[in-house]
């Protein structure tokens, strides 16, 4: 799980008080989980305060380890009441979506629930937060490039030998 401090900035320089992630790149980018797209929709919902996943309940393991709120659904009750519960105390005038990826299941649950009801699109601060690396993944890059280096000689001491 990253460490949501630069994506809450990037959300306050938008005036954004809540920002909806679903299934894809950017969720797996922010919480290292992998989910896809199903009839059961999932939602990770990061506000300035605190983070919350609305899931199914057969997926609720792949979080545990975050020890982020979650409210979870089956499929007899299906996600209404779960977006229900989360909206329960909170109302945002603006939500920020992720417009390529989210569907209108999520968009519809999130309006219906009372969520929000003007949405924004907010693609934007994936690609910028994208250009912030902590100091491990600078690491990681450098030890890339040197791993990448010398496996580019290695190949090119071998071809000069054959030539």
């Amino acid at each position: 799980m990253r460490d949501l401090t630069q994506l809450r900035k990037l959300m306050q320089l938008n005036s954004l008080s809540c920002l909806v992630v679903v299934p894809g790149p950017n969720m797996s980018y922010l919480t290292g989980s992998k989910f896809h797209l199903s009839e059961r929709p999932v939602v990770f919902i990061v506000e300035m305060d605190k983070a919350t996943f609305i899931l199914p309940e057969l997926e609720s393991a792949k979080i545990s380890k975050f020890g982020l709120d979650s409210i979870t659904y089956n499929d007899k009750e299906g996600p209404e009441g779960a977006f229900r519960k989360f909206s329960n105390s909170k109302t945002f005038s603006e939500v920020g979506i992720e417009s390529r990826t989210i569907r209108h299941l999520e968009l519809d649950l999130l309006q219906r629930t009372g969520i929000a009801s003007n949405f924004v699109d907010s693609i934007d601060i994936f690609a910028q937060l994208r250009m912030y690396k902590s100091n491990d993944e600078l690491s990681f890059m450098r030890t890339a490039v040197e791993i990448a280096e010398k496996s580019l000689e290695n190949v090119l001491d071998n071809i000069r030998r054959y030539l």
